[in-house]
Order: C-alpha cells, then sequence, then structure tokens
C-alpha cells in the first residue's frame, strides 16, 4: 500500500516475481488514485521498493517495468525513479479486446 499521513491509502505497489523468487530480475508495477496522481507518490514509491528490493536481495541484478503507451505520465515516473527505457513493444498487451503497445523501462543494481 502506499499511503498518506493525512490521506490514507492513494495507491498500491508491488513486486511481481515472475521469474522466480531466486531470480536475477522482478517486475515492478504500481497504481495511483485519480485524486493523488501528480504529485509525487508514485516516484517516491518505486524509488523505496526498488531500493529495498537491492538491498535485501543479493542476487537481484535487473527491475523491470512495461508500461501502455498511451500513459506516458507512468513512463515518467519510472525515468523520475532511475529506470531507463529499452524497448517498445507493439500489440504487446490484449486489454478488454485491443491490442496494445507497451514501454519495457529496467533499473539494474549499478544503475544511479
Amino acid at each position: 500500500m502506499i499511503e498518506h499521513r493525512q490521506h490514507g491509502l492513494v495507491g498500491t505497489i508491488a513486486v511481481f516475481f515472475k521469474y522466480g523468487i531466486e531470480s536475477h530480475r522482478d517486475e515492478i508495477g504500481y497504481v495511483i488514485g485519480l485524486p493523488w496522481r501528480g504529485r509525487g507518490y508514485a516516484t517516491a514509491a518505486v524509488q523505496a521498493l526498488t531500493a529495498m528490493q537491492f538491498e535485501t536481495r543479493p542476487q537481484l541484478v535487473r527491475m523491470e517495468a512495461w508500461v501502455y503507451a498511451h500513459n506516458p505520465a507512468s513512463k515518467r515516473v519510472l525515468e523520475k525513479a532511475g529506470y531507463a527505457t529499452e524497448g517498445y513493444c507493439r500489440s504487446c498487451y490484449l486489454k478488454n479486446g485491443q491490442l496494445l503497445d507497451a514501454w519495457l523501462l529496467a533499473r539494474l543494481r549499478g544503475d544511479r
């Protein structure tokens, strides 16, 4: 959960162990409630969770995130948190019967 002292729950964030708990890479995802977007909560949460993952999991080399192409704000969140754009995947996701393009971003353990 992403909480604010005054406002309570403003969003959620999670790490997905898509490749197993012992893998060298994981995926991060987050959602911020509409009234709370654009206030830096997502960036702070991504920075904190990414740092925690690298600190507590010595085998972890890489954190990945996928962002729908129609969501540039989410891409900016990751870039501000130190993630680099690595690629663009056409028709990568099928959502509500529609094929969607997506950006792949990643942060490596040694990135600053």
